[in-house]
């Protein structure tokens, strides 16, 4: 559907912007590993036990409220295409509108203080964890789904586990269908994991994602774009969507049914309509 509209840009200029139908061609062959679906689809399965670990030893216990909704690509492609480095904004009907490590808190009630996971993962490599989950070579995010699905006890390796696949489906993703090993150094010592700066670490990632995609024009869209596409829907309301007050996170509103309603408004209306939601 187009739903291209004349836009303005930063001097007041009007620009048009491509339709979905043109990014729709020119994104044909988007690749995501990022898939909040799947990864909700994970976590139903586990046991008590199971959430009450990660509840009480990742500092992630934000994810387990993520909804089993789909990524709206086309969508996600034109609000990135609309991203300011320098101003770290995006800019929605006239406005530039910021996404800031308070979006991550409310969004996905992670952590935004905290030892820096950029600085940690620079440490040397534990061969030893890296040869118990490695496949082929690589932390195959498969793999580590396969083995978190199965686990039977919420033990140091399931935490593990789970903290590399949250990384590789979730917090930072990539277009390849496996995790860096240069995270294993924030699992080393299950302990730690709470401590790390989880929210400045994803926005970071999700940030010089949308860096990459515009500037070396690349096809497919990484990051945290559940982050991206929760950030867009919460700060320009529009529709039917239900925005009933509710704490942290606010993902968690974000079922299928009411994605739809938003997603309707968006096909009828176009990006920049909407009322305009700043946090206080």
């Amino acid at each position: 559907m187009d739903t291209s509209t004349d836009s303005f840009d930063r001097t007041g200029l009007p620009f048009k912007e491509e339709t979905d139908d043109e990014l729709g061609v020119r994104h044909a062959r988007m690749k995501l590993a990022c898939s909040p679906t799947r990864f909700a689809n994970t976590i139903k399965g586990f046991s008590p036990a199971h959430i009450t670990a990660i509840e009480g030893k990742t500092g992630l216990a934000g994810l387990l409220k993520l909804q089993n909704t789909s990524l709206r690509r086309i969508m996600l492609v034109r609000i990135a295409k609309r991203y300011n480095r320098d101003k770290k904004t995006i800019w929605i009907r006239g406005k530039d509108i910021p996404i800031t490590e308070t979006d991550v808190a409310q969004i996905m009630d992670l952590p935004t203080q905290g030892e820096d996971i950029n600085l940690r993962t620079k440490g040397s490599e534990n061969i030893e964890l890296f040869n118990a989950y490695q496949s082929n070579g690589k932390l195959m995010v498969s793999a580590l789904e396969k083995q978190i699905r199965s686990s039977t006890y919420p033990d140091d390796h399931f935490i593990r586990q789970f903290v590399l696949y949250a990384i590789g489906t979730i917090l930072a993703p990539s277009a390849n269908d496996y995790v860096d090993r240069k995270y294993l150094t924030l699992v080393e010592n299950v302990a730690d994991i709470p401590s790390f700066n989880w929210g400045c670490f994803t926005l970071t990632h999700l940030l010089d994602s949308i860096l990459k995609f515009q500037y070396l024009d690349q096809t497919s869209l990484q990051g945290n774009l559940p982050l991206l596409q929760v950030w867009y829907w919460e700060h320009l309301r529009a529709g039917a969507a239900s925005y009933a007050p509710r704490p942290p996170p606010l993902m968690a509103r974000w079922d299928e049914a009411n994605a739809t309603l938003r997603t309707t408004a968006y096909a009828l209306g176009g990006p920049d309509r909407g009322d305009v939601l700043f946090y206080t």
